[in-house]
């Protein structure tokens, strides 16, 4: 007992020198007025690609619950992991279903509405998103109304091909750049789009345009400037506008080169380290997944075949075979009492391992 009490006193000095030296990095920013600003840097990732292989491997689990306990909101997971591998026209026939059999649910019109949008039918899209929009407002924190935005642009660019000469996609007044709700709402649908949008994409750049405006104002020219940069040179902008930005932006750094940040009183104390950033990297913003081939050998990609799970689908499907649970249950005592052998084989060996112990330290102690 002695020992047990030396050696955990031991491991509390080791633990507490290490717990109370281990130190926080908190980072700021500035804006173009000089104030400061607490970020995580976690938060400036936007992903050209799917993890295609946590897709495959999402793709195959899913299956496995559809057949054994079929349900509406596994089938639309299944098909948005199907948008993600590729296959939206397949999944588009799903969505289709699903928005037609439960027309209050709003997750299969806004999937739907995204569906019909990456097949290029903008119209269905806008129909189906404003729609879902009406029977969920608060979706994607809020921030659905800047899709409706770039719909109704896309469709004013089917019309008018220099549409984005004279308009901007969400033409947002000077209160809503200053707003730091504008700036999260623009985040989260940019974050969401950027697997999905390869450059070039002169919507996509003008999005990243009025990011950049928003931090500039809110939060960070050094952030402003990454995302002027990334709709010049990953969508290919050729706005003179955003290359005056970019200087000016880098006229701000010059500008508060020796200006403290000011720590937030939440990250205040010894224990952090203040971090100002400087110099941000637009290729630092991007992520990109490791290349991944799915194998498609055993995921099922046919629409009525999935469908048929819930009894939606248009002809009859040969369901898979449920698998005999007989066997299993048959062997399940046999094996039960294998395992208890083995827990008693264990526990024997541990008891002899202690016995002998204890008998050679008692000996030695004799000698």
């Amino acid at each position: 007992m002695k020992q047990l009490r030396y050696y955990l006193l031991i491991s509390v000095f080791l633990w507490l020198p290490a717990k109370i030296s281990a130190c926080f990095n908190e980072y700021y920013t500035l804006d173009k007025q000089g104030n400061s600003h607490h970020i995580q840097k976690e938060a400036f990732r936007f992903y050209t690609n799917f993890d295609l292989r946590s897709v495959e491997e999402r793709l195959k689990a899913l299956e496995k619950k559809l057949q054994s306990a079929p349900d509406k909101e596994l089938l639309s997971d299944y098909a948005l992991n199907l948008v993600r591998a590729g296959k939206v026209k397949e999944a588009l026939a799903i969505f289709e279903k699903l928005a037609a059999k439960y027309p209050s649910e709003y997750a299969f019109q806004a999937n739907l509405g995204t569906a019909y949008e990456l097949m290029g039918d903008n119209k269905s899209a806008l129909k189906h998103i404003k729609r879902g929009l009406g029977l969920y407002p608060g979706s994607h924190s809020g921030s659905e109304w800047i899709h409706v935005k770039i719909l109704e642009a896309k469709i004013a660019l089917e019309n008018n091909p220099k549409y984005l000469d004279n308009h901007t996609v969400l033409s947002l007044t000077s209160k809503q750049k200053k707003s730091d709700q504008t700036a999260l709402h623009l985040m989260i649908q940019l974050k969401e789009r950027f697997p999905f949008c390869k450059g070039p994409d002169a919507i996509m750049a003008d999005l990243f345009h009025d990011l950049g405006d928003c931090y500039l104002e809110t939060k960070s020219y050094e952030y402003a400037k990454a995302f002027y940069q990334v709709a010049v040179e990953y969508y290919k902008s050729s706005d003179p506008e955003l290359n005056r930005k970019i200087e000016e932006a880098r006229a701000l750094r010059v500008k508060y080169e020796n200006t403290s940040i000011e720590a937030d009183p939440h990250f205040s104390g010894a224990q952090y380290i203040n971090e100002k950033i400087t110099g941000v990297p637009y290729t630092e913003l991007l992520i990109t997944h490791s290349e991944h081939t799915i194998n498609w050998e055993g995921i099922t990609t046919d629409s009525q075949v999935l469908l048929a799970y819930l009894g939606l689908n248009d002809v009859a499907v040969e369901m898979p075979a449920k698998q005999d649970s007989s066997k299993d249950s048959a062997d399940a005592p046999t094996q039960k009492s294998a395992e208890n052998i083995v827990d008693w084989v264990i526990g024997g060996i541990i008891v002899i391992v202690v016995v002998i112990v204890f008998v050679v330290r008692r000996k030695r102690r004799r000698d």
